[in-house]
């Protein structure tokens, strides 16, 4: 095959592995440069005689022809010499080539084997059997040839390590001479490098003689013999050497570790307990019949870190002397008990000699109820659930069936036999004897062999479909929700009579053995009494869709004083405690009150459509208006009642503005008849009718019913009246009850009129001051204008220009 077709093959190949061109490429490449090589060496066709090179290219589909042999080559000892020396020059190599011939040229019988499953335990048995036939032959070799020369003593004994320290020294003078003599030692063991003699734990003295060079060699504790405890107790131990009468030797060397070979026979200090059996600070050993015993008092094992096993096929837990078992863990560690087993049980506990007592007893010393005594699970994870539960007040839940003298209930509660209970609440069906749930409404009836359900409406209970003796802890009860169902009434023909209290159910209520009923408490004083702890809104409502006595529409009403004999049947409010009148409040939050009218008038906390009567005083804490007051509409005062007040206010938007208008046609104000415009007035002694006369203003009979002004003691001053007679100024009635202008008076067609009196204009003490007449001043009644000649201000009359005084038949006048 020639260079082409070789690399026509390798191509083939790379292309069949699928490889990349760039990859093919670069790979026949190489080849193709090897190829070119092995021409340039050998100008005739290459010839590859390495085998490998050749297999290898045999794997890639490549076929070299191998030379033909010659005769030569093929003579026994030719080709023994060329392997000879081929192998001598592949000598160095073997380093390398023979690892890698056993690792990767294995026989292929050597391969199979190595790859069977069977191979390690047959490598195994080999060894084994190789390791017992050495032995064998050894002992039968050696041993018995040995043994047979001491007369059958075995091998060795344990013995004692000798109790002697080696110290070896050369002593000398204080000119480095030798001390050949024998010369007095005394050696001392300390605990502390620096203690003084009274520390000593050890102490030997001897002579000793050194050889000619001063040097010697003794066993310390061949005189006094050492105590081992010594070695056990002290960690380090320090030597004293002192000299004949000499101080002792500093510094004081540190006893060598080979000296810790004394306490070999110890394990960190600690020895062998005798017997067999350890004590304190002893190894514990395994005696002849494979015990540990613990001779110390009350002796623990204890584990200071991480999981303290005891791993064995069988673990047995004994006591003596009637001893107890206990499992205390600490804290808050718990006792688990784990069971692999798949059948049988996995926790025993058994007795054969229990006579009283409990087989298995628990407790929890303490008040607490949030835990349970018992709580039995199954399932695993999230899906484990509770199946047997006892909580801390006994009570019990079990999830499946229970069985009471059934060795298989299918039903939750399954009772064989006969069986007695107090209370009992039923959730899911009651089967009677025929394993019958029954029908809805009906009860168990016994039957003298079992029970069987029996409609209620077929069954008479007591005499004559009466409840008797009903006990204490029983009642009467219709459904869960404390109601009959519909078509099933409680009718009571006679009447409920009850020794204790009644209550209401799931509602606060009573009616109490006192007679009193309560509503809203369960404590009533008085012969109903509501309590409801609510608005007016939604506490106490009284409605009613019937007529009440002779009232003509749907509405309500309380009835007080019918009882016989009762003629004090009045609505009375009275405070909690009984005694105090207290208040009846009505609208108390708002709104108006009617009363006559179903439709009170805005603004008017009460509205009366009819007639008001007050037996006595009445207050008003504030004005009180009287508006639109006529003839149908009278202010009415009953005989002999007065007006007590200070004030009556006639508001401006009364239509008569001003005046305060008494009506003719009264029947009288002082309670007797009185003729038509009479009006009462006050002369200080009593009250006099005076008339008013129509027309004329106000009137003035003489007599003792003349009008008498009362002042006080300081002026009083009437404000403009605008009535014809009067004058148009604010006049002031004086302390002296005389009648002052304030200002010019107008006396133009006015009238200041007077009976029986005079009229005294005067001006202001001191200075004389001007009237003015603007026309002609009139004075009636014959007095006249007069001066006193003993005033201190004179009357002066002041004509002015152009004007004169006139006088008449009785009159003077000046004219100018």
């Amino acid at each position: 095959m020639d260079t082409a077709q070789i690399l026509a093959k390798y191509k083939e190949r790379l292309v069949k592995e699928g490889l990349s061109p760039a990859t093919v490429e670069r790979k026949l490449s190489s080849v193709r440069a090897y190829l070119s090589f092995l021409e340039s060496q050998r100008p005739s066709s290459p010839q590859i005689t390495d085998k490998e090179v050749v297999k290898k290219l045999k794997e890639f589909g490549i076929e070299i022809p191998e030379p033909k042999p010659s005769f030569v080559s093929q003579l026994l000892f030719v080709r023994a010499a060329k392997k000879l020396g081929k192998a001598v020059k592949e000598a160095p190599n073997w380093r390398y080539t023979i690892p890698y011939s056993l690792k990767y040229k294995k026989p292929v019988w050597l391969t199979s084997y190595q790859n069977s499953p069977l191979s390690k335990y047959i490598n195994y048995s080999l060894i084994i059997i190789l390791c017992v036939a050495l032995g064998i032959g050894c002992y039968e070799k050696f041993g018995l040839k040995f043994l047979g020369n001491k007369g059958g003593e075995v091998l060795g004994l344990p013995t004692s390590t000798p109790s002697y320290l080696s110290f070896q020294a050369r002593l000398t003078d204080n000119f480095d001479n030798p001390i050949t003599v024998s010369t007095h030692f005394r050696f001392t063991l300390y605990s502390d490098p620096t203690a003084s003699g009274s520390a000593k734990l050890w102490e030997e003295a001897k002579w000793i003689k050194p050889d000619n060079d001063g040097i010697f060699n003794t066993f310390i504790g061949d005189t006094v013999a050492l105590d081992k405890s010594i070695f056990r107790d002290n960690t380090d131990l320090y030597l004293g050497v002192t000299v004949n009468e000499n101080e002792e030797m500093v510094d004081r060397q540190r006893v060598a570790t080979v000296a810790y070979a004394f306490n070999s026979e110890y394990l960190q200090g600690y020895g062998i307990g005798e017997s067999g059996a350890a004590d304190t600070n002893q190894v514990l050993v395994v005696n002849s019949e494979g015990d540990i015993i613990i001779a110390a008092a009350s002796p623990s094992l204890q584990s200071t870190s991480g999981t303290f096993t005891i791993d064995a096929k069988t673990i047995y837990l004994t006591t003596a002397d009637n001893g107890d078992v206990h499992l205390d863990p600490g804290g808050t560690g718990t006792i688990n008990l784990t069971s692999q087993t798949t059948s049988g049980n996995a926790v025993n506990a058994t007795s054969s000699a229990l006579t009283t007592g409990n087989l298995i007893y628990g407790g929890v010393y303490n008040n607490n109820t949030g835990y349970n005594l018992i709580n039995l699970v199954s399932g695993t994870g999230a899906t484990s659930t509770a199946k047997f539960i006892v909580d801390a007040s006994g009570n019990a839940y079990l999830a499946g069936n229970l069985g009471i003298g059934v060795s298989s209930s299918i039903y939750n509660l399954e009772v064989g036999g006969t069986s007695s209970f107090n209370d009992i609440k039923i959730n899911g069906s009651l089967f009677d004897t025929g394993n019958n749930p029954g029908t809805n409404g009906f009860i168990l009836r016994s039957t003298g062999t079992g029970v069987s359900w029996s409609n209620l409406s077929d069954i008479s209970v007591g005499n004559a479909d009466t409840l008797d003796n009903l006990d204490s802890a029983d009642f009467l009860r219709a459904t869960v929700s404390d109601t009959f169902e519909s078509g099933n009434t409680l009718t009571i023909a006679g009447i409920l009579s009850t020794t204790g209290n009644a209550f209401f159910g799931n509602y606060s209520g009573i009616l109490s053995s006192s007679g009193n009923m309560g509503i809203g408490t369960t404590n009533p004083v008085a012969k109903l009494n509501v309590v409801t702890g609510k608005t007016l809104a939604t506490g106490v409502a009284f409605t009613t869709s019937d007529y009440v006595d002779t009232t003509t529409g749907s509405k309500f009403g309380f009835r007080f004083g019918d009882t016989t004999g009762n003629t004090y049947g009045e609505m009375l409010v009275v405070t909690a405690g009984g005694g105090d009148v207290g208040n009846l409040v009505l609208q108390g939050t708002g709104g108006n009150v009617g009363i006559g009218t179903t439709a009170p008038t805005s603004g008017y906390k009460l509205d009366i459509n009819g007639n008001l009567r007050v037996g006595s005083s009445a207050y008003f804490g504030s004005t009180v208006n009287l508006n639109s007051l006529t003839a149908s509409r009278p202010l009415k005062l009953d005989a002999n009642k007065n007006i007590v007040s200070t004030q009556i206010d006639l508001a401006s938007s009364n239509d008569v503005t001003g005046i305060l208008g008494v009506a003719y046609g009264g029947t009288g104000i002082n309670g007797g008849t009185a003729a038509n415009g009479t009006l009462l007035i006050g002369n200080g002694s009593g009250y006099s009718l005076s008339t008013l006369t129509q027309g004329t203003g106000i009137g003035i009979t003489s007599g003792s019913g003349s009008i008498t002004l009362h002042h006080a003691d300081t002026s009083t001053t009437s404000s403009s009246n605008n009535s014809d007679g009067t004058v148009i100024q604010d006049i002031t009635l004086d302390g002296m009850g005389h009648i002052t202008g304030l200002g010019t008076v107008d006396l133009d067609s006015r009238y200041i009129q007077s009976a029986d009196v005079s009229w005294i204009l005067s001006g202001d003490s001191g200075t004389p001051q001007s009237i003015g007449i603007g026309n002609t001043a009139s004075v009636l009644g014959g007095a006249g204008l007069s001066s006193s000649a003993s005033a201190t201000d004179t009357l002066t009359l002041t004509v002015g220009e152009g004007v004169g005084i006139s006088v008449g038949p009785n009159d003077v006048s000046v004219n100018e």
